[in-house]
């Protein structure tokens, strides 16, 4: 009977949680240190960059377990230095312009704006972001097919990006899926 609990104890750690969240990394032009355990006396296993998506577990007040883009564990991170990508500080401001430009298999994946991809913006998702932060989320749509954008801040801002690949003038409109084409009318009215 011991053994039984004992490997349905064993099991039960080695099955991924549920509870893992995804976000990405706030480090202001920089790189967050990944650490074998809960605090800064534990080694670095590793660092991510800023702006990179992960999932993650909260572990105590002020740390996380950090799991990568197949979901598993590498390792701790600081809890500050996570943010939430429902939350809405996870969207950069980036001024308005008076004048804007017109608005494949090279779609970038495991960003924190994926979700414009996968379902129809609402009202409520939006629902505090100022001009500058509705500008980037739809011109996140653009980044992820690899558009190069002609704008100097929103060009920064992506390239600043560890997943962004800027590889073409346009995106051809046949590209975005039915989420894509609804979300970018959708934020632009409210921009």
């Amino acid at each position: 009977m011991k053994k039984f609990l004992l490997l349905l104890v064993l099991a039960a750690l080695a099955i991924p949680s549920m509870a893992q969240i995804y976000g990405y990394v706030k480090q202001e032009g920089g790189y967050t240190n990944v650490r074998k355990g809960p605090g800064t006396s534990y080694g670095i296993v590793t660092k991510i960059k800023d702006g990179s998506g992960i999932y993650y577990e909260p572990y105590n007040g002020s740390w996380c377990k950090v799991f990568n883009n197949n979901q598993l564990f590498i390792g701790y991170m600081a809890a500050s230095k996570i943010v939430s990508s429902s939350s809405r500080g996870g969207v950069p401001s980036i001024p308005s312009r008076s004048s804007r430009s017109s608005s494949s298999s090279g779609t970038a994946w495991g960003t924190q704006y994926d979700w414009l991809a996968e379902r129809y913006a609402t009202y409520n998702d939006i629902a505090g972001y100022d001009k500058g932060q509705l500008r980037v989320l739809r011109n996140s749509i653009y980044a992820r097919h690899g558009r190069i954008f002609k704008d100097s801040s929103l060009r920064s801002y992506f390239n600043s990006q560890p997943w962004y690949n800027g590889w073409r003038s346009e995106v051809p409109s046949s590209e975005f899926n039915k989420y894509e084409k609804y979300n970018i009318s959708f934020i632009q009215r409210y921009e």
